[in-house]
């Protein structure tokens, strides 16, 4: 027979602290596939522009395309590129930072409720 356990205010507020944490890390964890996706599909213009021969390219900006000097098409690829790989690696670190929160929550919480709670997906 397992014995019931008192939930506090203060084990509520961790609850429900895991419970927004956890929401924040799957927003995360699909922000960063859509810019990992953003980073292949950057990558393969910057190889097709490569391999092309025209000197004037068709860019995509927004819901139209401009005609662009290849020069420019370059370089404005790699400064979105950058951006890119910046936004990437700050997704990662919030991803992380709240993936440490949710490992110290969860812990904190099993050690009080251990099997009469369940934190897993």
């Amino acid at each position: 027979m397992s014995q019931e356990v008192e939930v506090t205010l203060e084990d509520q507020k961790r609850i429900n602290a895991f419970s927004r944490l956890n929401a924040k890390m799957h927003e995360f964890e699909a922000q960063l596939k859509a810019k990992k996706k953003l980073m292949e599909d950057l990558e393969d213009a910057e190889n097709e522009l490569m391999l092309s021969d025209e000197e004037t390219i068709k860019m995509v900006v927004g819901d139209f395309f401009l005609h662009m000097e290849k020069d420019s098409a370059e370089e404005q690829l790699g400064v979105t590129t950058e951006e890119t790989k910046g936004e990437i690696a700050g997704i990662s670190e919030q991803l992380s930072s709240v993936n440490e929160q949710l490992a110290e929550l969860k812990s904190t919480l099993y050690a009080k409720f251990k099997d009469t709670i369940n934190l897993d997906e």
